[in-house]
């Protein structure tokens, strides 16, 4: 059989192999020893402006127009050398990844070079912008408020932000990866493996919180999002995770849920106060009616309704209690003395306590006066200092002290309550037996007390918690198992002196009627009775609206007009408007089971106005219209 191959001299085997050369993609090119050109072709000439055999005869050096040795002539002359040298260059703005060998003569011997050139402009301008892209990313991860980390199945971390460094404690990434998830940072360790049984099956984990701990020891609440890194198989390799410490906001969160409930709380208590006034009311005057219309002779029944005055007196110390908690109690607000408030309170306790408890006590001199109310200071220290001794089961001591006091940023972040600026403290301190933090977060609820049943009503510091806010004051509580409690008043100081509420002046009257609106028919009702029983003519409505139309059909013989001040369509300060916009300046006293000044109706109560707080006993009522009505006897 005859060889059908060409021959490799044959002319149509070379014209093919030059078609070949031309058509490949890249830059082909050969020079002899002296670096002059000797071909030049490839496709990829183009991307330069040349054409295949341009630049033939000029040197390396004439091309580049140089004679210095810079690339790629250190390049060729290596490869004239022997060297086989791949380089990398970027010409006329494009960047080639190049290649040049030794070109041998049929001996063997070296007669020049040959280089391929391809254009990796693009390719190069697509690694650089991965590169950007990771180090973007990576920057992003380094910077990032939160920790982020990838983990392996097995619970060690495989790459850490700095983040997440500093937020565990460790001084480095190297010495985080050292560690155990399970054994070194999660507080309980069966979590870990809990929780990657149960997220394993997911595509995401999302916000799922968990307690963790940092190098020192401090427990610290994280919140967990990310996902599974899963093999081709689908089995889980990794996580990747993005880690963040609610520890504060998750505080804050619980105090700003404490303060709302105690503000709920206030609402309420107030409202049941408000009730329990009516009642006590109704019921300490007419026991006082039933006592006076008794005969001398009935002895057991005078003292059966002293029980329930007295009972009823009781109740509206309660009450008190309620409205000091509600911040409804009146208070007269004035420049105060803390430090002799508190020099008082300590010769007052050292007879209240036993000799086995000892009464220290500090006050810082020169302290500013403060705006408070001192009969509310010393009610507040006479609980706190109750509550000391009776949590000193042996020996031991209360103090009290004043001071300055300042309030910052930190102090209101860390405990969540409280206004930047200077205060006076108070202290009171105890080496008694003190509260876990379970006990502690709810000392101020109403109600709420840790002595045995009978012991205690739970509204000690409740009060003060109310009577501290009504006096723009701050009260926070330190306590311990077995290492006592400090309770700490923080109240304003006073600036300008407060200017004193000038008392209206009686005004007289000649009117015959007493107008009596109040939306309660017991009150209502008794009231009338012990109002003619004292010689004076009642008139009755029951609400702003009533009293109004009476009003105007008796208007020259109403002398007085006694309001409940909260009522159905019509309270007590609008029927005074109405009237005051009808032109009628008629003498009123207002009624409140909310004995404040600011609260429910009683903020726009001028200064002056007669207020006869609930429950009222007959002489208090008595007094009170005989007071306003401008005479001493009817």
């Amino acid at each position: 059989m005859s060889d059908a191959r060409q021959p490799r001299h044959s002319t149509g085997y070379l014209e093919g192999l030059a078609r070949l050369i031309g058509q490949i993609p890249a830059q082909i090119w050969t020079t002899d020893t002296g670096l002059r050109l000797t071909s030049s072709d490839g496709r990829g000439l183009a991307a330069i402006g040349l054409k295949p055999g341009d630049n033939v005869g000029r040197t390396l050096y004439e091309i580049l127009e140089t004679t210095e040795p810079v690339a790629p002539i250190p390049e060729h002359l290596r490869a004239l050398a022997g060297e086989h040298v791949t380089y990398e260059t970027v010409y006329l703005g494009r960047t080639f990844a190049s290649q040049v060998v030794p070109l041998l003569d049929p001996a063997g011997a070296i007669e020049g070079c040959l280089g391929l050139a391809v254009d990796m402009t693009e390719v190069s301008r697509a690694i650089d912008g991965q590169r950007r892209s990771e180090a973007h990313y990576r920057a992003l991860v380094d910077n990032a408020p939160v920790g982020i980390f990838r983990s392996s199945a097995a619970g060690r971390f495989i790459t850490v932000n700095p983040a997440l460094v500093a937020m565990l404690g460790y001084d480095s990434a190297d010495e985080l990866r050292g560690l155990d998830l399970a054994a070194d940072v999660y507080v309980d360790p069966a979590l870990r493996d809990k929780l990657t049984s149960q997220y394993g099956k997911e595509t995401r984990v999302a916000g799922v919180e968990v307690d963790w701990r940092r190098k020192d020891g401090t427990r610290i609440m994280v919140r967990l999002s990310g996902q599974p890194v899963r093999s081709a198989q689908g089995a889980v390799e990794a996580w990747e995770m993005v880690a963040e410490d609610v520890t504060e906001r998750r505080r804050l969160e619980a105090q700003l849920r404490t303060a709302h409930k105690m503000e709920a709380l206030g609402l309420v208590t107030g409202g049941v106060a408000h009730d329990f006034n009516n009642l006590l009311t109704t019921i300490l005057a007419n026991a006082e009616l039933i006592a006076e219309a008794l005969p001398a002779s009935l002895t057991q029944i005078s003292s059966d309704l002293l029980e329930i005055r007295d009972a009823a007196s009781r109740g509206g110390d309660l009450v008190k209690k309620l409205l000091g908690f509600s911040r409804r109690e009146r208070l007269s607000m004035q420049p105060t003395d803390v430090g002799g408030v508190v020099e008082e309170m300590a010769a007052v306790l050292r007879s209240l306590v036993p000799d086995r408890i000892g009464v220290a006590m500090h006050v810082e001199e020169g302290l500013p006066p403060v705006l408070a109310d001192a009969g509310a200071l010393q009610q507040i220290l006479v609980s706190l200092a109750t509550n000391a001794r009776d949590a000193i089961a042996g020996n031991g001591t209360i103090s009290l002290s004043a001071m300055r006091a300042r309030l910052d940023a930190a102090h209101i972040a860390e405990f969540g309550w409280g206004t930047v600026g200077d205060f006076v403290a108070i202290r009171v301190q105890d080496t008694g037996l003190g509260m876990d933090e379970d006990t502690r977060a709810r000392v101020f609820e109403p109600f709420f007390t840790t002595k045995p049943p009978g012991a205690g009503s739970g509204l000690g510091l409740a009060m003060v918690y109310g009577l501290m806010k009504q006096q723009n004051g701050f009260v926070g509580i330190v306590s311990r198992p077995q290492q006592g409690t400090a309770v700490t008043l923080y109240l304003p100081l006073a600036g300008r002196r407060t200017p004193v509420p000038v008392k209206a002046e009686p005004v007289r009257v000649s009117g015959e009627y007493i107008l009596v609106v109040e939306d309660e028919e017991p009150i209502r009702r008794v009231a009338r009775r012990v109002l003619e029983r004292h010689g004076f003519r009642v008139l009755t409505a029951a609400d702003g609206v009533e009293a109004l139309a009476i009003y105007r059909d008796n208007e020259s013989n109403v002398a007085l007009i006694l309001t409940d001040m909260i009522m159905p369509r019509m309270g007590g300060r609008a029927l005074q408007e109405a009237l005051h916009g009808a032109g009628k300046q008629v003498p009123m006293i207002f009624m409140t089971g909310f004995a404040a000044r600011g609260d429910h109706g009683t903020a726009s109560i001028d200064a002056g106005m007669p207020v006869l707080a609930k429950p009222w006993t007959v002489e208090q009522l008595v007094a009170k219209v005989k007071e306003t009505m401008g005479t001493s006897q009817r």
